[in-house]
Order: C-alpha cells, then structure tokens, then sequence
C-alpha cells in the first residue's frame, strides 16, 4: 500500500466483542483483485502487513519474493517521489482516525532502474472493528505513466494552439489599427490641410473678417493636431519613433483634458531611452489606453495614479484609482480585457485587476521583456 508502514511486526489484540469478517483471506483478496488487470494489495493496519499480489510487480521492478518479506512496504515507500510522499502520509492518518472507508489517488514513484512512473493508487476497507475503524484496507496500483504522458502531449499541444491563436488576434488587431491609423493620416489630414490652405487664399475683407477666419484656422491646426496624436496611440508602429513613456504622458494628458480627474504618471523605475522588444512595450500601452479609458468613462474616481518600471526581465505596471463602487466583475468579463489578460500571459506576464475594501480598483499588469517571442 502506498502508505506508511513500519517493519516491526504486531500482534492485533484479541477483541471480546464478535468483529463481522468480510474476508480471512487478504491474499485471496489480492489474487482476485489481480485478475481484473491491476496490481492489488492489502494492508494491515493493526500489524501493519502489506501483501502484494502480482508474480514481479511492472511498476517498481521487484520480484514477490522481495515484496512480500516484511520490508515490501518499505521499498514501495522508498521509491515514491519525495514531493508526493505527503499524499500517502494523509491518506494512512485518515484510515487510521477511521475518518475515510476508501481511496484515490495519484502519485510518482521511482522504479528499481531509476525510470519514473505515475500510479493510481485505489483503496478500501474490507473489514473493521467493532467500533467501525479501519482494520484491513486493500486495492490496486495501476500504472497510468502512458495515460499521464499523452495527457503532458495533449497539453503541450494544446498550449502551443493556444499561443498561435492569441498570436493571430494580436496581429489582426493591430493591423487593423495601423489601417484605421493611415487612414486617418491619409486622407483626413488631406481635407483639413486642404481646407486650411483655402482659408489662406481667403482675403481680408475686414477686421471681424480676419479674426474670424484666424480662429477657424487655429481650430483646424487643433484638429490636425488631435487627428496626428490619434495616430501616434493607435498606430503600433508609432513605437518605432516614439518611446513608451512620450506615448504614455501622451494619452493621458488627453485622457485628463475636460475630465474632472487627476491622473499621476511615476515613471522613475522604468529605463529612459532603452528600447525592449515592441511586442511588449506595445502590450503595456495597450492596457494603460484601455485602463485610463475605462477611469475616465466608465467611474466616478478624481484620483488615477499609474506606475510604469522595468525590473531583471519584466516591464511591470501598477495602476490604481479612489471608485470603490467601479463595477469590477462586468469589467473582467469585457472582451477587450479578456484579450488583454491573454495577451500579457501570451508574452510571459500576468494581468490582474482587483477592488481594494475601501479604496477602489488596483490593476497589475506584466510582460516579459526578453525572451517573449512566441
């Protein structure tokens, strides 16, 4: 039994109360059990005996003759993976607290070669005393090492879909931004340029006249100017020419122009002038535009404070903002935040965004900053 046993042989005491006996055979247990395709056993939990039934034991590569002899469940004790001993540990206390009639569970043991196996590990009383605690347990090892390694493959496979996945939806979107982007430039850009050259060919009639036309002009310059800015956000190749953190100060001032907040930008920890992968710093901008879109739309906070630093082989960001009530849950189940927890996890972060009793909402976000590529 994958439980811990002792050596030292002990006498069960003789009980005057009449005990009902499922079984006086355990060896006939185990050979029946056998026949069913597993390796079976039984324990004794008053001498603390463990039989095993199959001629040489598949799993750990000793012969019956070995296990069979009192060190048997020492040498399958030995041979369980230290991090999973604990697993049999609870499992041995709860029989004998009489806590639990049976048994299930899984565990790596190492067999006489050196080679590691997974087992599953079933057992059950198949009798007890007159108070109805546990006397003799027994069940089966199978080995499920084949089973567990597809399950490893299945994963792995599953993992790399997954990445491929998440990969092409960020290609998408940010494609589509740079289209949405060099439109905007291209020919929005074209009508206003266009329209302000008409208004310098315009005469000057008279005084009002030319303050009038001087203001339509300065509202033109205004909307070229917020149409230039739209592109830089959006644009993922504006990374190329400007840094991370102009781009930050950027939105934000925006962001902060005719909203009743005060957002605080701390960007002492993060490496002025040293470029990281685009991929990431792309990530962090993606989730400080949306975060500050969602402060300045969606709650009632006055006070953002957003932290942007750079630590070993991670860019880390820390926003927080005074809404308690900002309504957290609908938030998470948003598609763009789904997309942006995969996206951080896709390039070897996290992203977690929490309330905090009596404050508001923290948000932690990271990217790995080498080593990302997918």
């Amino acid at each position: 039994m994958g439980i811990p046993t002792s050596t030292k042989k002990k006498t069960a005491e003789p009980s005057n109360e009449k005990t009902p006996k499922k079984w006086r055979n355990p060896e006939e247990i185990c050979l029946l059990m056998h026949r069913l395709g597993d390796y079976a056993w039984t324990h004794n939990l008053l001498t603390e005996e463990t039989f095993f039934s199959t001629d040489f034991n598949q799993v750990i590569g000793y012969p019956t003759a070995d296990l069979n002899q009192k060190k048997g469940a020492a040498i399958w004790q030995d041979s369980t993976l230290p991090e999973d001993k604990h697993l049999m540990m609870e499992s041995y206390q709860q029989y004998k607290n009489g806590t639990q009639d049976h048994h299930c569970i899984e565990y790596k043991i190492k067999d006489r070669k050196g080679k590691v196996h997974w087992v599953l590990e079933r057992g059950i009383v198949v009798e007890m005393d007159a108070q109805g605690k546990p006397l003799v347990v027994a069940g089966t090892h199978t080995d499920i090492t084949e089973m567990k390694e597809l399950k490893i493959k299945l994963e792995d496979i599953e993992h790399v879909r997954k990445k491929e996945v998440v990969d092409a939806i960020i290609r998408n979107m940010e494609a589509d931004r740079g289209y949405v982007a060099s439109e905007l430039h291209n020919n929005v850009n074209q009508i206003l340029s266009a329209a302000r050259m008409m208004l310098e060919l315009i005469p000057m009639v008279n005084e009002e006249m030319g303050e009038y036309t001087k203001k339509v002009k300065y509202i033109i310059y205004s909307a070229v100017d917020e149409v230039n800015k739209i592109c830089n956000l959006i644009n993922p190749n504006s990374l190329d020419h400007i840094s991370l953190p102009d781009l930050l100060k950027d939105q934000i001032n925006r962001a902060g122009k005719d909203k009743n907040i005060k957002i605080k930008l701390d960007i002492n920890g993060f490496l002025g002038g040293k470029r990281f992968p685009r991929e990431s710093e792309l990530t962090m901008l993606r989730v400080v535009q949306d975060i500050v879109y969602r402060i300045t739309n969606h709650s009632h906070a006055t006070e953002a404070s957003i932290i942007l630093t750079q630590e070993r082989d991670y860019i880390l960001l820390e926003v927080s903002f005074n809404d308690p009530k900002f309504d957290l849950n609908r938030t998470l189940k948003n598609l763009r935040v789904v997309n942006l927890v995969n996206r951080c996890e896709h390039y070897g972060g996290s992203y977690s965004m929490k309330k905090e009793k009596g404050v508001g909402i923290h948000l932690s976000a990271s990217v790995k900053i080498h080593g990302n590529t997918p």
